[in-house]
């Protein structure tokens, strides 16, 4: 009686330990097929972004967008004045407004990303940049922060270049980049762009006075401006995780 009481014992504490085993598995530890990702997340990783035309109801969302990425040299009313600006496209350049392109976020549709050419015909921006022969001018772009690492900056680079390309005999994909901003620097060299000598500049007193302007406007963190060109018959080269 008493071995088999003994025997009964173990039993039970062998059944108990196997529970215990088995509620204190980490998920981790599971096979991946059982494991689960939160729909949205699902959604985000495996959606194809597409371009497209903004439109009207998009542009307060353009100057909100345009702000947070460059808010330290937009300064305050930048929004409304994006606006403003982009409903004068709408109205008055047509054109120009073709020549940017927006990226929606595939659950709330809001534009999480953008990008503005200017080509032959184009009013300029703000800055007053003038196109000179061949040249095809990156004027801003721009990602959502908490949308950054999923390809969307290079997205739009290669519609930008093949939008310049097709668009007239432009030669060369330009745009300019201030000189103490070193991470898009060397990310613009990746995709194939080189700094040059700025042609809009005549000589060295004119490259002089637009950075004295920028550092009148925006202060010695934004002293200089890099001029950047990427010939049009290269591809864009380097990672796609802008």
């Amino acid at each position: 009686a008493a071995a088999a009481a003994a025997a009964a014992a173990a039993a039970t504490t062998s059944t108990h330990r196997k529970k215990e085993n088995h509620t204190i598995v980490p998920i981790h530890f599971l096979p991946s097929s059982l494991q689960t990702t939160p729909k949205s997340t699902m959604t985000e990783e495996n959606h194809d972004y597409t371009l497209e035309v903004p439109t009207p109801p998009d542009f307060e969302t353009i100057g909100q967008l345009q702000y947070y990425a460059f808010k330290e040299k937009l300064g305050k009313g930048a929004i409304k004045k994006t606006k403003k600006m982009y409903e004068k496209y709408h109205k008055k350049y047509p054109q120009k407004l073709q020549h940017c392109r927006i990226i929606r976020s595939p659950t709330d549709k809001k534009v999480i990303a953008c990008c503005q050419l200017m080509l032959k015909g184009d009013p300029s921006d703000d800055l007053g940049h003038k196109l000179v022969p061949g040249e095809a001018y990156l004027e801003w772009i721009a990602c959502d922060p908490a949308h950054t690492g999923k390809g969307l900056g290079s997205k739009l680079l290669l519609w930008a270049e093949k939008c310049a390309r097709e668009t007239g005999n432009n030669r060369v994909l330009s745009l300019s980049v201030m000189k103490s901003n070193k991470g898009a620097v060397r990310l613009y060299e990746r995709k194939g762009f080189r700094i040059v000598r700025d042609p809009h500049h005549d000589d060295c007193c004119d490259a002089f006075f637009e950075s004295l302007i920028v550092f009148c406007c925006l202060g010695c963190k934004y002293w200089g401006v890099h001029y950047m060109e990427k010939p049009l018959q290269m591809n864009l080269i380097g990672n796609s995780n802008l």
